[in-house]
């Protein structure tokens, strides 16, 4: 169990990313994109107060080849977040199950070649001893 800033965390699954644009963007018909497509594409903001790791990972910034993606609107709910890409105005990385969580028809989700998955897990202060995680984190894994 590595210890990362004070905390004890335990991966338990990986989920590949996609990006998710307009269905009637041009790029659409693409089943795999690069980021060389995307380059030009704003990319959905988080609000002010998300945590920078957080938008960071989900506006995959900086991108592989060291630059910043392109801002785009702001969303505030996931539903905002589908309504805004919808539009045309602007892309956004989600996790692979998003598509199917939200169904859009007017929404296509699409991998991109070299996009990291993530990774959930649980976390806890490493000085924390209450006998309760290790059972905690035993179910966790078990599902």
């Amino acid at each position: 169990m590595p210890e990362d800033a004070g905390l004890t965390i335990v991966p338990l699954m990986t989920e590949p990313r996609q990006v998710v644009l307009a269905a009637d963007h041009p790029l659409a018909g693409k089943e795999t994109l690069t980021f060389d497509d995307l380059r030009d594409l704003p990319t959905l903001e988080h609000r002010p107060d998300v945590a920078q790791v957080w938008t960071d990972f989900w506006r995959v910034s900086p991108r592989p080849d060291g630059r910043t993606p392109l801002g785009g609107p702001v969303a505030n709910s996931m539903e905002a977040m589908l309504a805004e890409v919808a539009t045309g105005r602007c892309v956004s990385f989600v996790a692979a199950h998003l598509p199917h969580t939200y169904p859009r028809p007017d929404i296509v989700a699409r991998e991109v070649e070299g996009l990291t998955p993530r990774t959930l897990g649980l976390g806890w202060l490493a000085s924390n001893t209450n006998p309760a995680l290790k059972d905690l984190v035993a179910l966790a894994e078990r599902r």
